[in-house]
């Protein structure tokens, strides 16, 4: 297989309201591609809580929208806090398929909380995703 260069891909998700905003589509791939990083900077910090907390999703919408598959996962549980400004590495998952997006395939993000009603949600948000082209089934 050959080398690539990470391209990014940078998508403004503005403000997030976990209760009411719906899960939103944040990449469609151009070719087939592996996703091999994903982050998220808000302009406001969020403090890990072990019961107010939010739980960020990336997932592969799969054929004619027939369920998803997560590509990575964020939970601002307990240790784990989003520093105003800073972006925070969502880490992806280790299933390799879940991270290989055929062309034309939809990525979407999700944000839901846990606990306090403005647990998860984000002021101004961007969502970086790093993806190269080609995947193989290693």
């Amino acid at each position: 297989m050959q080398d690539f260069e990470a391209v990014i891909q940078t998508t403004y998700l503005g403000a997030w309201d976990a209760d009411v905003t719906p899960e939103r589509m944040v990449f469609i791939a151009p070719c087939d591609c592996r996703i091999v990083g994903v982050k998220l900077a808000d302009s406001t910090a969020k403090t890990g809580d072990d019961t107010n907390y939010g739980i960020y999703e990336l997932r592969k919408k799969l054929a004619t929208g027939l369920g998803t598959a997560v590509v990575a996962t964020l939970s601002t549980l307990l240790t784990v806090d989003l520093v105003a400004h800073v972006a925070k590495t969502i880490p992806l998952s280790g299933t390799i398929a879940n991270l290989n997006i055929p062309a034309g395939t939809a990525v979407t993000f999700l944000g839901t909380e846990a606990g306090a009603a403005t647990s998860g949600d984000l002021v101004k948000a961007a969502l970086a995703i790093a993806w190269v082209p080609g995947y193989s089934s290693v």
